[in-house]
């Protein structure tokens, strides 16, 4: 079995990708918080329309109905933006309305599949937690390429679980040794007094996604590549 690239090459690789993708992953990544806040100015109106009518059941309902309305919309943009970070991964896309709006049309046509994958994924590990937590953890590591495996190889489904698992094979323990790495890391960002939080927010998803992928791109990359003896 070839070895993984390292720990620390996985760091720095990923910090020098993420300078040069920096503005156009931040706005993807502050897009659903706008979102939320102009939905929240949107259904400000109508909280106060609620009040004033005394809690009227019509008006309620109403309500009731513009939140849910908005809540789906947040939802949607929410992955819409997450999708596009990893269709930005292979491309050096400057900061432009445009390009956002292209990522965005490219994450919408496959959010369905993606929602479908990350369900089965997410219900297997939960299923696997609630059974045991190991098998939990080792369901996870096992999924945890499924998401490229669907965007990037086109594979859908349960197939995209399974190669996911095949691509994992053989490389359970350094794969998790490399998750937890990153894990820790998140958290000890997250802990740095006053701008940990900020930090958090802008970076981990982009970095962590980018760091995911260049794991994903190594792996297959050894499993492609014959072991000469």
């Amino acid at each position: 079995m070839q070895k993984l690239i390292s720990v620390k090459e996985l760091f720095i690789n990923s910090f020098e990708i993420y300078k040069s993708k920096f503005l156009l992953a931040t706005a993807l990544v502050v897009i659903p918080m706008l979102a939320f806040l102009i939905g929240g100015i949107l259904l400000a109106p109508f909280a106060l329309a609620i009040f004033l009518s005394g809690f009227d059941m019509a008006f309620m309902l109403f309500g009731a109905l513009v939140f849910l309305i908005v809540f789906l919309a947040f939802l949607i943009i929410n992955l819409l933006s997450y999708l596009s970070l990893f269709y930005s991964l292979k491309e050096n896309l400057p900061l432009t309305m445009e390009n956002v709006k292209g990522l965005f049309l490219r994450a919408w046509n496959v959010a369905g599949s993606y929602a479908w994958v990350a369900f089965l994924a997410g219900i297997i590990a939960v299923l696997g937690f609630i059974l045991l937590i190991i098998p939990g953890i080792i369901f996870s590591v096992w999924f945890c390429f499924s998401s490229f495996v669907l965007i990037f190889e086109g594979v859908r489904g349960l197939k995209a679980l399974k190669k996911s698992k095949e691509l994992a094979k053989g490389y359970w323990w350094p794969i998790f040794g490399r998750l937890a790495a990153l894990m820790i890391a998140a958290i000890l960002v997250s802990m740095i007094p006053v701008v940990g939080d900020a930090i958090s927010f802008i970076s981990v998803a982009p970095f962590g996604l980018i760091y995911m992928y260049l794991l994903y791109e190594d792996i297959k990359k050894k499993k492609a590549t014959p072991i000469n003896i």
